[in-house]
């Protein structure tokens, strides 16, 4: 049978075909590693999200939609010399863009003469943008460099200019960040810490960088993935089974979580949090007397770092090497989220085992979307003895609002329902 041609063509089809699968998984993890479940009927649009949304908003159980923080704008290398990026969030309009000197700028997309969208029509000149209308131009802090046809030089007043937010740009990283406060306050902490480190292992050229992926829109609030910190129960429901291909359950691990809030007296910076997540046991199919030798469940310890909530650091250290990932969420909607994960790797980490630990990472997010995007409310209405600190949780977040962030009852009033 061996001999017979037949059997080896059928054969070395059948074997290029596994072979390909298996590396579209690896290369393509956002588009062979989908869930099930996303294909449901709460897309963006549907009739069911927009109730779902609506149940949310009028029940005003979750922070606030816009929180104070850095964020993520763009790769550096989408934003090129003279083009011109438009951003829609944070119930704002954006637009970025880089001048000639390399410099790039965030600012408010309406000029604030007759409020044209610089966005659209908008050219970069040298290194400020052109308003189409009557072409006043903007450099990258927001002032007013030039009124064409009037005569009184207005460069030195204010009320020509338009607002800027402060933008930091990471050749290391390759990422644009920038500050949002809801009441223009300059920047109260500094970019997160775990992305200067990372910063740090790239310019020593011990680390490089693996590349971005981007999700489908996430339909739901931006504090959802750092409530984790303060919910150990689900690590033993929702993340039993270490991701597999077609969620197959193959190895049960047991978690044991411990969280680390910033504040006085804490070890780490107010505005951050650390959870370390490390694995008691692991079995194949959940039977017990199929464990896994012990040594290879100690060697799995994962460290998130959240700043924000909006930036998350996923710290893994493997025996090849360090591994690291920028979870970043900018908010489109109160619950919208544009999502984007930019992975490093140090350099002894062979590329394949990078892709595989991006998509590890990727599907241990995913296992908790399910409940993400659809539930009610962000904290436990009844809270009863083994639950995580939630009230602890409550208090961390509560830094990251002031009296003019957008409330649900502007929400309320502005949406078309």
């Amino acid at each position: 049978m061996l001999d017979n041609p037949w059997y080896a063509a059928i054969s070395a089809v059948a074997g290029y075909v596994l072979l390909t699968r298996l590396y579209n998984w690896i290369i393509c993890p956002e588009v062979y590693g989908r869930h099930a479940f996303k294909k449901g009927g709460y897309e963006q649009g549907s009739f069911r999200r927009k109730q779902l949304d609506r149940i949310r908003v009028e029940g005003g159980q979750f922070p606030k939609p816009f929180p104070n923080g850095w964020y993520r704008a763009a790769d550096s290398h989408e934003v090129i010399v003279g083009k011109v990026l438009t951003l829609s969030a944070l119930g704002r309009e954006f637009v970025v863009f880089r001048g000639e000197d390399g410099k790039v700028g965030v600012i408010d997309a309406f000029c604030p003469h007759l409020g044209t969208h610089l966005g659209h029509g908008g050219v970069v000149k040298g290194n400020s943008i052109v308003c189409p209308y009557h072409l006043w131009e903007f450099d990258c802090d927001g002032r007013n460099k030039n009124i064409p046809y009037c005569k009184k030089d207005m460069t030195g007043t204010p009320r020509v200019n338009t607002k800027s937010y402060h933008t930091v740009e990471s050749k290391e990283l390759g990422t644009i960040m920038f500050w949002y406060h809801a009441d223009g306050l300059e920047p109260q902490w500094e970019l997160h810490k775990g992305m200067k480190e990372i910063e740090e292992y790239t310019k020593d050229g011990s680390m490089r960088r693996i590349g971005t992926a981007a999700w489908d829109d996430m339909m739901l609030h931006v504090f959802e993935p750092s409530q984790n910190s303060a919910d150990y129960f689900h690590f033993q429901t929702v993340h039993q089974y270490l991701p597999f291909p077609g969620n197959l359950k193959l190895v049960k691990a047991a978690h044991v979580i411990s969280t680390v809030y910033g504040g006085a007296g804490s070890e780490i910076e107010k505005e951050a949090m650390m959870i370390r997540e490390k694995i008691d046991c692991l079995t194949l199919f959940g039977i017990e007397w199929l464990r896994i030798p012990q040594f290879i469940a100690e060697s799995i310890t994962t460290f998130v770092h959240i700043q924000g909530p909006q930036n998350i650091v996923f710290k893994v250290d493997t025996i090849f090497g360090r591994f690291r990932a920028h979870f970043a969420m900018l908010p489109l909607e109160p619950f919208r989220q544009k999502a984007t994960i930019t992975m490093y790797a140090d350099k002894s980490i062979p590329g394949p085992v990078a892709r595989l630990l991006r998509w590890w990472i990727q599907e241990t997010v995913l296992q908790d979307m399910q409940v993400w995007e659809h539930k009610i409310h962000i904290a436990p209405r009844n809270l009863v003895l083994g639950d995580g600190p939630f009230a602890q949780y409550g208090k961390w977040i509560d830094q990251f609002y002031s009296e003019s962030s957008v409330g649900w009852g502007t929400i309320k009033q502005s949406l078309d329902w």
